[in-house]
């Protein structure tokens, strides 16, 4: 499935989680808030690099992949309450991960907002090795 189609379905799924935890004496009208809002930035330079990346949140059987907001630093996550593996993957770049986020809720209908920061690792250039620079054989043999 390419990456904006199952960005897509994650948002989708993670609506129909949102309706589904309200309970039958409320009823929630305002828009679904972001759970996980994962700032992607470079390491080195510090600028935005959150266009490209693609975030991917875990938590038992839960699997939602998140693209780039239009901002170009922020991916918004739409997820229900647990604790969540955080994983950013971005081509050019080493893949970040973090452990133990944790979603909570708040109120009858919503989750805390967790704001996670991602400084992504330049990848490492991988040079391939050349072949050694063969020696020509003397013109006349004897001949230094």
């Amino acid at each position: 499935m390419p990456g904006a189609a199952r960005a897509g379905l994650g948002v989708a799924l993670a609506s129909i989680v949102w309706l589904a935890g309200c309970d039958g004496d409320n009823v929630c009208i305002a828009e679904p808030q972001p759970a996980i809002v994962v700032t992607v930035r470079d390491s080195i330079s510090g600028l935005p690099a959150a266009m490209g990346a693609l975030v991917r949140l875990r938590s038992g059987t839960f699997l939602g992949d998140f693209a780039s907001s239009f901002n170009g630093l922020t991916i918004e996550t739409y997820a229900p309450v647990g604790r969540y593996v955080v994983t950013v993957t971005k081509p050019g770049y080493t893949t970040w991960q973090r452990d133990g986020v944790i979603v909570e809720q708040t109120g009858d209908c919503f989750v805390d907002r967790v704001d996670v920061e991602a400084r992504l690792e330049p990848a490492p250039i991988r040079s391939t090795p050349r072949a050694p620079t063969p020696v020509p054989a003397p013109a006349h043999p004897g001949w230094p």
